[in-house]
């Protein structure tokens, strides 16, 4: 954005319609100062016991110079023969002005400062960032030339405190989350998906192009999707060390936190910190890596490919965790996958985040409504390392006493071990997806059946307290087990029992970002042929009319629905009565139908 700012003033000057500053702004020297990349700061001043504006003069005469080498050669030299000279961030406008042959009182400058987080802020006034900043300050406010002041920095706490005390008037500008497709046009799926997994980060799409320019369209057909990842994640190491090298990552505990923030709603600010001791980091310091961002609501974001990193990074340290885990990111891949196969893996994802952490149910499944949950926390004492599907209808409730599970391919399973996930057969009447918990109620530890239900009404109805206890009492002890009831559709206002939840179509829309981050995307995994009935179906996903095509009578008599919302179309297509794939959409692209999927 710095590139762009004399651009931007310039427009900016001309919707005011005042033709001084149009004219000012059109003959306005921009000078480009940065702390990062061939001037790159190590964290201290130039010359810590001097003028702390040196860093920002030096670097503006470096730029003034014709015949540019090397800039540590060029600063070296600079203070070995002139450090006697008060060479301020003024005395460069003045060389400017003698340059140009301008008087002082008619330059415009726009000074674009890059990098500040990269100097040391320990809280004071006497720390690099404070004090470059102070001097640039206090350069406007003497300054004879017409200045205008751009600073940019990831950090947002050290910039706020530095200028806390200042009269002068500054302006926060937040960058808004970038739109791959909209700075340059992909040339294939491929190359859409990874910039969607970018998460709209402006470092991150830099490394995606850099990458991406290397091949032309026909290669990036026929490049395996996993090469093309591991590329463009190995030059974002080399270009974002800081970000993966940081003792951080050192600690699980430390990586556990911070995916578990990822996959909840729990609300942060800046000044929130992860991690204990020396490696503790505040959002505010992870944000300066540049592949977070707290939204506007508090939640914490990354982009997908740091997240699926981390995810893999974790099931390396905790035991079972790394059995078969990308095996399923390969399967939401390979073939449409029932709803509760993506409700049941977000369960799993979740087991990871909070292995070890007693938490408290509501918050393990944050975004869900909830009757009275006091004092129920649930610790998962091992990452759950299997999601399998049974082979027949199983009794959900504590009180059945059926703790062998037969799932295909992998035998009897005992789910009282709690590393197993079950989906149930599919002669169940409904989509339930259970496992044993542990929780711990009033500080007591207690074994109990968790169980998961994806619900679809008919359409045009809502959930009633009679559906809802109806289902739960089929499905769980009252007294004993937690339930979940998981459903597009709308409710009615209803109080829920204890030890039970409901989310539904309301919390649904709203929680459509914090969701997406487990999202499977074809990139992630061998290229391997998509079905093409599949694609039929995505490229119809606008019509809430037309059939799609190539579907067998079987599929066509399941029924392929779209109810209408405000906001987009609500498509369910199922294998069977209750047993739907979901997805809020309304574009026809791979990544977002498999993103939409995961929505419920």
């Amino acid at each position: 954005m710095l590139d762009e700012m004399k651009d931007l003033l310039c427009k900016a000057a001309e919707r005011s319609k005042n033709q001084n500053l149009v004219k000012r702004m059109a003959s306005a020297y921009t000078f480009h100062v940065t702390f990062e990349d061939g001037t790159g700061s190590n964290g201290s001043l130039l010359l810590s016991d001097e003028v702390p504006e040196y860093d920002v003069s030096y670097r503006m005469l470096y730029q003034l110079t014709k015949e540019i080498g090397d800039w540590t050669v060029f600063h070296n030299e600079l203070k070995r023969s002139y450090g006697h000279l008060l060479l301020t961030i003024a005395t460069v406008v003045d060389m400017l002005a003698e340059l140009t042959m301008t008087d002082v009182e008619n330059l415009t400058v726009i000074l674009c400062v890059n990098g500040l987080q990269r100097l040391v802020d320990n809280g004071t006034k006497n720390c690099g960032c404070s004090r470059v900043l102070s001097a640039i300050c206090r350069f406007m406010n003497a300054s004879q030339a017409f200045v205008v002041c751009v600073c940019s920095a990831t950090v947002h706490l050290p910039i706020m405190n530095a200028l806390a005390d200042s009269p002068q008037r500054h302006v926060l500008l937040v960058p808004s989350v970038l739109k791959g497709d909209q700075i340059w046009k992909p040339k294939t799926g491929l190359e859409k998906q990874l910039m969607d997994d970018m998460g709209g980060h402006g470092r991150a799409l830099e490394v995606l192009d850099a990458v991406l320019q290397k091949y032309a369209r026909e290669e990036l057909e026929e490049f395996e999707p996993t090469g093309i990842v591991k590329k463009v994640w190995i030059e974002m190491k080399n270009r974002c060390g800081d970000l993966l090298d940081d003792e951080f990552y050192n600690s699980s505990s430390n990586v556990q936190d911070l995916l578990a923030a990822i996959l909840s709603r729990r609300r942060y600010d800046p000044s929130s910190r992860f991690g204990t001791g020396n490696t503790s980091r505040t959002i505010d310091e992870l944000r300066s890596f540049g592949l977070f961002r707290l939204t506007g609501e508090g939640h914490l974001e990354c982009a997908f490919i740091l997240f699926y990193h981390l995810m893999m990074e974790i099931s390396e340290r905790l035991p079972g965790v790394d059995d078969n885990l990308l095996g399923y990111f390969t399967n939401f891949v390979l073939s449409w996958q029932r709803f509760e196969n993506f409700v049941a893996f977000h369960r799993r994802l979740k087991s990871i985040a909070y292995s070890g952490i007693e938490v408290e149910w509501s918050a393990f499944h944050d975004g869900s409504r909830f009757g009275p949950i006091d004092n129920i926390y649930i610790e998962e004492p091992n990452p759950r390392h299997l999601v399998v599907e049974a082979v027949s209808q199983h009794a959900t409730k504590s009180s059945a006493s059926d703790f062998k599970v037969l799932a295909d391919r992998r035998g009897e399973l005992d789910i009282s071990e709690t590393k197993t996930i079950i989906i149930n057969g599919t002669s169940a009447s409904t989509a339930d997806v259970f496992s044993q918990v542990q929780l711990i109620i009033d500080k007591r530890q207690v074994q109990c059946n968790e169980v998961i239900q994806c619900k679809l009404v008919q359409a045009k109805q809502k959930l009633t307290e009679s559906t809802y206890l109806e289902e739960m009492l089929r499905t769980v002890d009252e007294d004993l087990d937690v339930f979940l009831l998981i459903t597009p559709a709308e409710a009615t206002e209803f109080p829920l029992p204890p030890h039970a939840g409901s989310f539904q179509k309301t919390s649904l829309t709203t929680t459509l970002d914090r969701l997406r981050v487990v999202r499977i995307e074809a990139c992630l995994i061998d290229r391997m042929s998509i079905s093409r009935r599949i694609m039929h179906c995505v490229e119809l996903m606008g019509s809430a009319t037309r059939q799609p095509r190539g579907l067998s009578r079987r599929e066509r008599n399941v029924g392929f629905q779209a109810l209408k919302t405000q906001s987009s179309d609500f498509f369910l297509m199922g294998t069977r009565g209750a047993r739907i794939a979901c997805g809020l959409c309304n574009t026809t692209t791979w990544g977002q139908i498999r993103s939409a999927q995961t929505v419920l």
